[in-house]
C-alpha cells in the first residue's frame, strides 16, 4: 500500500497538478490522473493479491478483503466519523460524530481510498477513507464512512472476503 499511496501521491503533485494548471482541458487531465491512479492500485495492490475484480469499485466501495485496524502499539486511534448521508443537508459530507478516537472497542472498517480534503491541491493522501462494516459497541455507526490516519494503521489482506 505505501508503494501506491507515494507513487499515486508524487504522480499528482509533481506532474498531473501542474499539467492541469495550464491545460485547457483540465477536466480531462483529472480524468487521465483517475486511470493512472486506478492502473497503480491494480499494479501495488491488486497485482499482489492476486484480487482484479476489484479494480472497478476502487474509491467508490469499500474493498471487502482490504481491512484498516489500528497498530497495536497505539493506546488509542484518532478517527473521524462521517454522519449518516440520509441526515446531512444536500447529501454533503460531514465528518462530526461525537466518537473522536478507538481503542478496545475496535470497529471492522475496509479500504475505500487514500482521501485529502482538497483533492485538487497537492496530495498528501492525509487519510484512508474506510467504511465501517461491524461496531458491536456502536452499531448504529455500521455502514457509514470513517476517515483515519495511515501512519496510525495497517492495511490487512483478507482472503475470501
Amino acid at each position: 500500500m505505501r508503494h501506491y499511496q507515494e507513487c499515486a501521491r508524487t504522480s499528482w503533485s509533481s506532474f498531473f497538478k501542474p499539467l492541469k494548471s495550464f491545460s485547457a482541458k483540465p477536466e480531462e487531465v483529472w480524468e487521465r490522473f483517475v486511470e493512472v491512479e486506478r492502473s497503480l492500485f491494480k499494479s501495488f495492490v491488486l497485482w499482489e493479491v492476486e484480487e482484479w475484480k476489484f479494480e472497478e469499485y476502487f474509491g467508490e466501495n469499500p474493498i471487502s478483503f482490504l481491512r484498516v485496524v489500528p497498530r497495536p502499539e497505539l493506546i488509542r486511534c484518532n478517527i473521524m466519523i462521517s454522519r449518516s448521508r440520509d441526515d446531512s443537508p444536500n447529501g454533503a459530507w460531514y465528518w462530526d460524530d461525537p466518537i473522536k478516537f478507538i481503542k478496545d472497542d475496535k470497529p471492522d472498517l475496509r479500504f475505500i481510498e487514500y482521501f485529502d480534503w482538497d483533492a485538487e491541491n497537492f496530495r498528501d493522501y492525509q487519510y484512508i477513507r474506510t467504511r465501517i462494516t461491524a461496531f458491536e459497541s456502536q452499531p448504529h455507526l455500521v455502514g457509514r464512512d470513517a476517515l483515519i490516519e495511515p501512519l496510525n494503521v495497517l492495511v490487512y489482506y483478507e482472503k475470501g472476503n
